[in-house]
């Protein structure tokens, strides 16, 4: 990586062994959505939703990854038994009822899982595999990921780890949205990170530009998906595979 030029697009610079982070808009260039032609869906559809379920693995002796019962005073106790209790739960009550329900839906979600899942929960990995769903690397465990020291090794891991449960390759990686798009790049392996599923943000845009003509419903709507839209796109992360 050394030397590497932030001229290619969608890669931090270095420089002296020094990283330059690349910010969103110098890895998607900027388009108005006046000068785009018209988004057509199939079947002349006027909305798309993306289901994806997200598993995880949250270590209770790390600060939980969210914080509904907030600590005393704002100071967070380790372990954080009731934080680490509601993902705990979902981990063995919950996501059974998920199962169900799209059963009965007839959907097959995108499982956005941390490798770990698969690992200490592999009843649950299990079941998502049998039932057809579609899984997406997500990192090895819940935890800043940048504060992860070799980022491309963790995914690298994760991916493997998954792709070892499955018997399956694994093209898809989701970053976090808030972190790791900034500071992890990672390169081949026929993975296709949420870079490309920012043409999804464009589907997000033409579906909350129809809804924002309905009064109170789609105005809310239009909310909605326009913040859907917005963290796909910031999340987007450069084309590294086929």
């Amino acid at each position: 990586m050394a030397n590497r030029r932030g001229t290619q697009k969608g890669y931090a610079s270095i420089d002296n062994d020094r990283e330059v982070i690349v910010i969103p808009r110098e890895r998607c260039a900027y388009s108005a959505i006046i000068d785009r032609p018209p988004l057509v869906l199939p079947n002349r559809a006027r909305l798309v939703v993306w289901t994806i379920v997200n598993l995880e693995f949250w270590d209770i002796a790390r600060p939980m990854a969210r914080q509904v019962l907030p600590a005393p005073t704002g100071q967070v106790l380790l372990p954080d038994v009731p934080n680490w209790s509601w993902h705990e739960y979902g981990m063995r009550v919950g996501v059974w009822r998920f199962f169900d329900l799209f059963r009965r839906l007839a959907i097959r979600p995108t499982l956005s899982i941390n490798a770990r899942v698969c690992e200490d929960y592999e009843r649950v990995a299990r079941a998502a595999h049998e039932a057809g769903w579609e899984f997406m690397g997500h990192a090895y465990e819940q935890m800043p990921i940048h504060r992860v020291d070799d980022q491309k090794a963790m995914i690298e891991r994760s991916l493997g780890v998954i792709e070892g449960f499955t018997g399956e390759k694994t093209r898809q990686y989701g970053n976090d949205p808030y972190t790791a798009v900034l500071h992890c790049e990672f390169e081949g392996g026929g993975v296709k990170t949420l870079y490309d599923a920012a043409q999804a943000a464009l589907v997000f845009a033409a579906a909350a530009t129809v809804l924002c003509s309905i009064p109170i419903f789609g105005w809310v709507a239009c909310a909605i998906l326009g913040g859907i839209a917005a963290i796909i796109t910031i999340a987007a992360t450069p084309h590294t595979g086929t």
